[in-house]
């Protein structure tokens, strides 16, 4: 893909065993650092959001165009798990914190993949806007979206 043509793994710089070895170091430097220094929830969220992200999501992206759905609830975790971390609870009132970064990022996904969508074409992903020719479903999409992200901002 053009976009990402200049990240280490296209050029080279890195190869994939490299990256493996990193980002299991990382993962597991990560869940410890998270467990040890704040509590196991925050570590569990943790490693729900990087299996999700690698297990589910990312082969989700080459089958079905849910993959920008689904991959919003993995980028939505994060800020529960700074929520988890202060309070070393999961309470219902970190969802408007989740819901605004759900609703968020699936307008911006869906205005990458339109721009992108002959890059994401050839690199063989299933995207909405690969389905829309003219736009107008990512159009919906993106308002019906940005819709609940305003009416989550204010809740």
């Amino acid at each position: 893909m053009r976009r990402t043509k200049n990240r280490p793994l296209p050029t080279g710089k890195l190869s994939g065993n490299e990256a493996l070895a990193f980002g299991i170091i990382i993962s597991v430097a990560g869940f410890t650092t998270l467990w040890l220094s704040l509590n196991i929830l925050t570590a569990a969220l943790g490693l729900l959001t990087l299996f999700s992200y690698i297990l589910i999501y990312t082969p989700l992206k080459q089958k079905s165009v849910s993959n920008t759905w689904f991959g919003g609830i993995t980028g939505a975790l994060p800020p529960v798990m700074g929520w988890t971390a202060a309070r070393g609870t999961l309470d219902w009132e970190v969802l408007p914190i989740f819901a605004l970064l759900y609703f968020w990022q699936l307008p911006h996904f869906f205005a990458i993949a339109w721009m992108y969508r002959d890059d994401y074409r050839r690199g063989g992903f299933k995207m909405l806007s690969l389905e829309d020719p003219t736009g107008k479903k990512t159009s919906v999409q993106m308002l019906f979206y940005g819709g609940l992200l305003f009416i989550s901002s204010i809740a």
